[in-house]
């Protein structure tokens, strides 16, 4: 398989896991996207102690991370929000 070929598979990988589905969630439909209603489907059973869908939800989130841009975030606090303000 070329690059090129696999590229074009992990793009549309991606454009699968990113495409919005409606499903039914404690009774009410829902929309999500494709990853995360697997990633729900893994947390719950995680919760009923199934070992399995933890590890692999930790490899979602490994393969998240390499894929995943560095970013910076920025927070800027106005001195009124600090609780102290300038005498003038």
């Amino acid at each position: 398989m070329t690059s090129s070929h696999s590229s074009n598979l992990a793009d549309y990988i991606y454009d699968l896991l990113a495409k919005r589905i409606t499903i039914e969630v404690d009774g009410r439909r829902t929309i999500m996207s494709t990853i995360e209603v697997i990633l729900l489907k893994l947390y719950q059973k995680e919760l009923a102690g199934d070992q399995k869908a933890l590890d692999v939800r930790l490899r979602f989130e490994g393969l998240a991370q390499l894929r995943a841009k560095p970013s910076i975030e920025l927070v800027f606090v106005d001195e009124t929000s600090r609780g102290t303000t300038a005498d003038h």
